[in-house]
């Protein structure tokens, strides 16, 4: 065993990476022998070092230390996927409890190596490292890839991490829509928001966990987010509108409906479902929904009226207001 190998062995899954480790990991990338012949046990290794010393301090990273760290991510996902078709599919045959162990390990090492190079390439997104944008885009599409393979590989298995990765998936997909204002990229980052409510309801207990309020919280935010862009893009499908409108509707709801939240933040939430079902009521033309939407604003100046609020959101206040007064006057002055 090398001293490398001791090093990478002696340091995984530290949150704190020694000095000669970090020396070492680094020293190797730099000079990153390609045609060398690796293990996959070494590569998932060292691996998981560069990927915890590139989240701690990017900048210690060489443009070709951090070219080798993403190339062994991908020399290691290679080979976990090849062993992966080799065995083949030994969770349907009877097999010995050892080959299923190393099933199990071939696809643990397949998820985090696809797991931890879609964080790298998020990061790097974050620091702006790409040198243009169809570099950016090429890489963020891949980050939300890898990162929604990761997590559907561990759906029901291991909750946290399958979360972690949906949520990485979401939030690149988001950016793509951001970036481009291409819808499908919208409907990836919402489906990946809705993945992860659902992989937080296979345990009971976390039903009402951080992470799940979290994940209802992100999916509101993205349905909202697109009702309000494509609402004002007059190119835009009506059936579009109205299926993301409610999205954006339902969305709200559940996470308002889930509890846990503090007096100003259930205001908002109150807000939002009066004001995205208003806007339902005037694309759909219907005063069912128009009702509903007064009921809403209602509830919301009810709300605030008892929790002492106006003060904190009167924009949201005035806008109610006027919200109620454009209904009640464009669907039933003339009833």
């Amino acid at each position: 065993m090398t001293n490398l190998e001791i090093l990478v062995r002696a340091n995984y899954g530290s949150g704190e990476i020694s000095v000669d480790c970090r020396e070492a990991v680094l020293a190797y990338l730099n000079r990153f022998p390609r045609s060398e012949s690796r293990k996959l046990d070494f590569v998932k290794g060292l691996t998981n070092v560069g990927h915890s010393l590139f989240e701690q301090d990017y900048q210690s990273f060489s443009s070709s230390a951090l070219a080798a760290l993403i190339d062994l991510h991908e020399e290691g996902i290679a080979a976990a996927e090849v062993l992966l078709k080799e065995e083949g599919r030994v969770e349907r045959k009877a097999v010995s409890a050892d080959a299923f162990g190393r099933h199990t390990y071939l696809l643990s090492s397949s998820a985090h190596l696809k797991g931890h190079l879609a964080d790298i390439l998020m990061t790097m997104d974050f620091h702006n490292l790409f040198s243009d944008v169809n570099t950016w885009q090429q890489n963020i599409q891949k980050a939300y890839s890898l990162a929604y393979s990761a997590g559907r590989q561990f759906w029901q298995s291991d909750v946290t991490f399958s979360f972690h990765q949906l949520n990485i998936a979401a939030k690149a997909a988001y950016r793509l829509y951001e970036e481009t204002g291409n819808i499908d990229f919208a409907e990836k980052s919402y489906h990946a928001m809705a993945g992860r409510c659902v992989v937080t309801d296979h345990d009971a207990e976390s039903r009402k966990s951080s992470l799940n309020l979290e994940a209802l919280q992100r999916k509101a935010f993205v349905a909202q987010s697109v009702f309000r862009n494509i609402r004002k893009n007059r190119d835009i499908p009506k059936d579009q509108l109205l299926l993301w409108g409610g999205r954006a509707y339902h969305s709200t709801r559940d996470r308002l409906l889930e509890g846990e939240l503090l007096p100003i933040d259930r205001a908002n939430y109150h807000y939002d479902l009066a004001a995205v079902m208003s806007t339902l009521a005037g694309v759909a033309s219907s005063p069912h929904l128009a009702q509903r939407a007064v009921w809403y604003y209602e509830d919301f100046l009810d709300y605030v009226s008892k929790n002492n609020l106006a003060s904190d959101v009167p924009h949201l206040v005035n806008a109610a207001q006027r919200g109620l007064q454009y209904i009640l006057s464009d669907y039933y002055d003339s009833e």
